[in-house]
């Protein structure tokens, strides 16, 4: 049988893919790493959605270092957030240096560096993360504020991004009125101007009604009613259309009161309005409309986070919660759970044991302890499938813990820490 030889080290491969396999991995130029850096950080980058959650939460290599910090919204991060920023890679440094050693010590520090450079020229929200490993390079803007800490673990900690994308949602502003329908999505208090990307050219339709030669008239009622009907119809369409491409997302509508009255009786997409804001007179900037739409957006997240706790409440008067993160993860690891609830901010540093236990210990830094078990089983519950809920809680109203399941009817009837109940004679 042949065998093909590495040109550079000792190494002997069964087939010729291999070596260049090894070459492209193994034998790379400082050059070569640095240019494929280079291209990392240009995608780094990015909006927060479903898919790039997955593919952190699936993202194993040890160790992943996160940094999570609360920032100013800017268009650029402030000195003072940059600061604070160096100062947690400075503590993912020192830990760092007690658990790798030599050229991946190096390597992972290099990528750190250049990875908190990157986001201190970057936009802030609410929040950042920052998540790099020897495979993997993320920076993220969040609308929440998580807290402020650097977790080493095998994986990423990802709850943060589960939270924002479950109780901040993608949604659409339409400003009617003008030209025509402008459209923003976005979320947060983060919008992007979508006009441009509308195909049909509706969003730049011509205004109808009054003529140069007519200003300074009053505009009979019957074209103004015209007028407001065609711009409502020209809204749909628009919104028809940008749906086809993008889904139907929750509506805030920026108009004066009679278009909005007139938006809500005959829109085809009454039912996704969520609010609406008064429009300015002159044609607003997308920061213009952020900044309008901000009451309505906060008044919905609180409805959600609201709807939330609802949901944990009438569960737990019924008895039907289990509180512990110990048997919570137990529960998950055998799929016996129908809902998961986290307080939001709730950590617990734990140790795995040889029999598959937990010791829980104090503290996080400490080597070989996961920063944050609760983090896991998030990440697990989601993979299963299982409803899982981050809720803003007071840990003095369920002094239990942090942590809440409810277990499927099945899986309660075979526990046997629950009572049986028995019927009289």
């Amino acid at each position: 049988m042949s065998v093909s030889h590495c040109p550079i080290c000792p190494l002997i491969f069964q087939f010729r893919t291999e070596v260049e396999y090894h070459l492209r991995n193994d034998h790379r130029s400082r050059a070569d790493e640095e240019l494929d850096l280079r291209d990392e950080l240009q995608e780094a980058q990015s909006d927060l959605t479903w898919l790039r959650l997955r593919a952190l939460q699936s993202a194993v290599s040890e160790p992943s270092v996160s940094l999570l910090l609360d920032t100013m919204p800017a268009k650029a991060m402030t000195s003072l957030d940059a600061a604070r920023l160096r100062r947690l890679a400075h503590k993912a440094h020192q830990r760092l240096s007690l658990e790798v050693r030599g050229g991946d010590l190096s390597n992972l520090e290099h990528r750190l560096a250049r990875a908190v450079a990157a986001a201190e020229g970057g936009p802030t929200d609410a929040g950042i993360a920052v998540f790099v490993s020897a495979r993997q390079l993320t920076i993220i803007r969040l609308p929440l504020e998580p807290k402020e800490r650097v977790v080493i673990d095998p994986t990423f900690a990802t709850r943060d991004l589960f939270d924002a994308l479950q109780s901040s949602p993608r949604y659409r502003v339409a400003v009617l009125g003008g030209a025509g329908p402008r459209l923003f999505e976005g979320r947060g208090h983060t919008l992007t101007d979508v006009s441009n990307a509308h195909p049909t050219g509706a969003l730049t339709a011509p205004r109808r009604g009054i003529s140069r030669g007519d200003a300074g008239r009053v505009e009979p009622w019957s074209l103004r009613h015209h007028r407001l009907q065609a711009s409502v119809r020209m809204t749909d369409d628009a919104l028809d259309t940008r749906s086809a491409v993008t889904g139907s997302l929750p509506l805030v509508v920026v108009a004066a009161p009679r278009m909005v009255s007139l938006f809500r009786r005959r829109s085809r997409h009454e039912r996704d309005l969520i609010g609406h804001v008064r429009r300015m007179q002159t044609p607003p900037s997308a920061h213009d409309v952020e900044r309008l739409v901000a009451p309505v957006v906060d008044a919905w997240h609180r409805q959600l986070a609201d709807a939330q706790v609802a949901r944990l409440e009438q569960a737990d008067s019924q008895h039907q919660l289990t509180w512990g993160t110990e048997t919570a993860l137990a529960a998950i690891l055998a799929g016996k759970v129908e809902h998961l609830w986290v307080q939001r901010g709730y950590m617990v540093p734990a140790r795995t044991l040889g029999d598959g236990t937990l010791q829980i210990v104090d503290n996080p830094e400490i080597p070989n302890v996961i920063d944050d078990i609760v983090d896991d089983l998030i990440e697990i519950a989601i993979s299963k499938g299982t409803p899982t809920d981050i809720v803003h809680i007071n840990a003095s109203d369920h002094p239990r813990g942090g942590v809440a399941v409810q277990l499927r009817p099945s899986a309660t009837a075979a526990d046997p820490t629950k009572p049986e109940r028995t019927t009289a004679a």
